[in-house]
């Protein structure tokens, strides 16, 4: 199975095609890393464990260009000295509310009891945090089954910062997510960008429409504006670029939305 979160985010479960074996599922994901690499010339980090949860922890663990192994008998382990904001789900928000009873690391957090925590934040919220610091997640990876989200992504000849040449490249992507939409008959309500720098680090920026669209221009011309102000933030040039719509309306009558966690 393989489920796509975000335009640089999926998750794979290779657990048959492995026969369960984490240590040949290390070597599986190193053979996706080369294949990456010599397809498309990008590095990516991996994360492999017993669940959704560590493996999304355990992908971030050791940026950038990594595979992180994390076995059952050492979830524990690994999950106990990580600041609690490293567990999905816990912003600045809940941090702050966390940090007012000294809990900073996941192993604090795991030695609340679940009444404490559903007292803090409720029924749901509180089962997932007890469940999740003690590396628990029964939630399944699904194939997508509907469009959560469109994206298209290039590679530049040379790095630029030229704007002739992005806006250019700009025009190319939207005019390809505009021909998907009429063609899967959907309408959009965000669009988002990634750039890939020339030092390897990625930036995103997203905008909200107040409804929703299946126009090109709203793509193009929102775009070109979330680049160029990604652009005045850096002297940086460009290696690549991708745009993607999401919050989609199936024009048929079915909706999706795409659900995002803040990190």
């Amino acid at each position: 199975h393989f489920e796509n979160t975000s335009i640089d985010e999926a998750y794979l479960d290779v657990g048959k095609i492995v026969n369960y074996n984490y240590q040949t599922s290390e070597r599986y994901a190193l053979h996706i890393k080369n294949k990456i690499k010599i397809i498309y010339n990008l590095t990516c980090s991996i994360g492999i464990g017993p669940n959704k949860i560590i493996s999304k922890i355990a992908s971030s663990y050791k940026k950038p260009n990594a595979i992180t192994l994390i076995p059952p008998k050492k979830v524990i382990d690994f999950l106990n000295p990580l600041p609690i904001t490293k567990l999905p789900g816990i912003g600045t928000k809940y941090k702050n509310k966390l940090k007012k009873i000294e809990v900073n690391q996941i192993q604090d957090l795991r030695e609340l009891k679940i009444d404490t925590l559903q007292h803090m934040f409720g029924a749901k919220l509180g089962l997932y945090f007890y469940l999740a610091s003690r590396g628990i997640h029964n939630e399944q990876v699904v194939d997508n089954k509907k469009f959560e989200q469109i994206s298209r992504i290039i590679t530049l000849k040379e790095n630029t910062r030229e704007e002739k040449e992005i806006v250019n490249k700009i025009n190319g992507l939207s005019l390809e997510l505009y021909t998907r939409i009429q063609k899967e008959k959907i309408r959009y309500k965000s669009i988002g960008v990634i750039v890939f720098m020339d030092d390897l680090t990625i930036h995103t920026r997203s905008k909200t429409l107040d409804t929703y669209s299946d126009d090109f221009n709203n793509i193009f011309i929102n775009s070109k504006e979330l680049i160029k102000n990604l652009l005045n933030e850096t002297s940086l040039k460009v290696r690549r670029l991708g745009i993607k719509i999401f919050n989609l309306e199936d024009l048929h009558g079915q909706k999706t939305l795409l659900d995002f966690i803040n990190k």
